[in-house]
């Protein structure tokens, strides 16, 4: 039985947190386990209005308050996740110098949020082998009404100069068989694997085959349930030079939105889907 020990989290300033999120991590071998340590974030200003430059300082010590050791994970010690409450903004954010300032413990980010409302924020870092999740909500500006979420269930998206299809293929078994070159409809059902397709081709409809790996792969991937309480973050089980494969499950029933990045020609782009989980 895994050893589960208690997470002290403590909160500095200009955010809320929240409770621990589910999360699938996709391939990845590590284990998401309790694990004894401090996150906390520091937003500066702390009136933070839309479009304006926001610092964000992530503060990861352990329970001494010395700096937490971090595990490099796809290039990176911290992979900071933003996303607003009507899941139309995605934000997928890096220090610069993360070296020098994880010897300290102290991570420095900017960024700006393009509307008011509600983001929800996720600190994913990695310590010997162990993932640890804490995720923050931040408000920014003043809205008076709730923006809600538009559902859109196309399989099919133009972006730029490039045409991606996402392949809901079921199970990961029909994907290793499938050639992956149309949609497999199939059920998504909580709580069972599924494996998630998807076909980068240009405007003509031939495969892009010289993509550029992205963060050590050739795609990255994280999803959010319309309630904000269930998150993933993926990454390929197959990636070959017609199709990009992920394997995952979706904890409960409802509508996900899945923001998947990939590289071309320098640079990173961003594609939304959602499913239905039955």
């Amino acid at each position: 039985m895994k050893k589960i020990i208690l997470i002290f989290l403590f909160l500095l300033v200009a955010c809320t947190p929240q409770q621990e999120m589910q999360m699938d991590h996709g391939d990845s071998k590590m284990m998401t386990e309790k694990i004894e340590a401090q996150i906390s974030i520091e937003i500066n200003p702390k009136d933070i209005k839309p479009n304006e430059e926001a610092e964000l300082i992530v503060s990861i010590k352990d329970s001494e308050g010395n700096p937490l050791s971090l595990d490099t994970v796809h290039e990176k010690k911290l992979h900071f996740l933003v996303v607003s409450e009507d899941l139309e903004i995605y934000q997928h954010i890096h220090s610069e110098n993360e070296l020098e300032e994880s010897k300290n413990g102290m991570f420095y980010l900017k960024t700006s949020f393009p509307q008011a409302g509600k983001y929800r924020m996720v600190v994913d870092v990695t310590h010997m082998g162990k993932n640890i999740l804490k995720n923050f909500d931040v408000v920014v500006g003043e809205r008076k009404e709730k923006l809600e979420i538009k559902t859109n269930l196309s399989r099919t998206k133009q972006l730029d100069n490039y045409i991606i299809k996402f392949l809901a293929l079921g199970s990961v078994d029909s994907a290793q068989k499938s050639k992956a070159t149309e949609i497999v409809k199939e059920s998504i059902y909580s709580n069972e694997e599924v494996a998630l397709g998807y076909l980068i081709l240009d405007n003509k409809g031939n495969s892009i085959e010289d993509l550029q790996p992205y963060l050590g792969e050739m795609m990255h991937a994280v999803y959010w349930s319309t309630d904000l309480s269930e998150f993933g973050h993926l990454h390929p089980v197959k990636s070959d030079t017609k199709t990009i494969i992920f394997e995952t499950s979706f904890p409960k029933p409802g509508i996900y939105k899945i923001f998947a990045q990939f590289k071309h020609k320098d640079v990173v782009r961003t594609v939304p889907f959602m499913v239905e989980v039955e």
